[in-house]
Formats: C-alpha cells, structure tokens, sequence
C-alpha cells in the first residue's frame, strides 16, 4: 500500500475464486484501486471509533472531524499577528489526521530559556523551552487537549 499526495490510498488488490484457487481463468486482478483517505479509514479502523461521534478515528485517540471542530472553536482565542500565517495554521489544525500533522501557534510567554544559535540570510534562529508542550489528544473525561 502507498499514498500519494492527493490524500488517497492505492491499495492493490488481488480476488481469487473461492471455488477452485488454482484456476488463474477465473482470478480477477484489480491493480491501483484508488480510494480517498476517508473511505480506507471506515475499511480498515484500525484506530477504534470516536467516543463522541462515533467515527472511526484517523490515528490512535484522535478523529479528524471532532479535533478539527475543537480548533476551530478556539481560532479567536489566539493569533500570530500576521493573517497569513494564522491560515497556515489553520489549515493545518483542520486537515490533521494525527497529531504529527499539527502546527500549533506559542505564544511568545509561553517559552523559556531563550537563547539565540544562528542568524542567516532569512531568518534569526533561537531555540527555547516551550511551557506546554505539543498537544497529542483530546482527554475526554477531562474535556481539554493534552499535551
């Protein structure tokens, strides 16, 4: 199995006869069966269902739907200062299947021990203790995101 970049699974398929295996005149062989992302997570769910909706998840303890409501609930409550880069990040919190996928915006009071490394030709780099740390999943019994 591979995934290309338009967010589908090729899954390569072989049906045989049930009757007689051995009889290639009847075997059907479907190669590059393309399916969107969505429809292999409801095949396979490997993950489990989500407590709230009832969906497969995407990834272990995280369904993309009910993470991509939670963020957008809390896009007023925050902002980079630059529109261009809060949809960047927007973007991102909306189409994550699993936390990996996730950009999250930190507040500049919210890292220690700032210290600078290196300047280039388009950046200044510092590198810092972030207080929170990344968020991973959704605790449903607390009702928050955990980091």
């Amino acid at each position: 199995m591979e995934e290309n970049n338009k967010d589908e699974v090729i899954n390569k398929i072989n049906l045989t006869n049930s009757n007689d295996e051995s009889s290639n005149s009847d075997n059907k062989d479907f190669n590059n069966i393309v399916i969107p992302f969505d429809q292999y997570i409801l095949i396979n769910q490997e993950y489990g269902l989500c407590p709230e909706c009832n969906q497969p998840n995407t990834d272990k303890n995280w369904c993309k739907e009910c993470y991509s409501k939670k963020f957008q609930q809390n896009f007023s409550n925050w902002t980079s200062g630059n529109e261009s880069i809060d949809k960047f990040i927007q973007e991102s919190q909306l189409n994550a299947r699993h936390f990996l996928e996730l950009l999250e915006w930190i507040p500049y009071n919210r890292l220690r021990n700032i210290k600078f490394l290196a300047q280039g030709g388009f950046s200044t780099v510092y590198k810092a203790i972030w207080l929170d740390g990344a968020i991973t999943n959704w605790d449903y019994e607390k009702q928050k995101l955990e980091t």
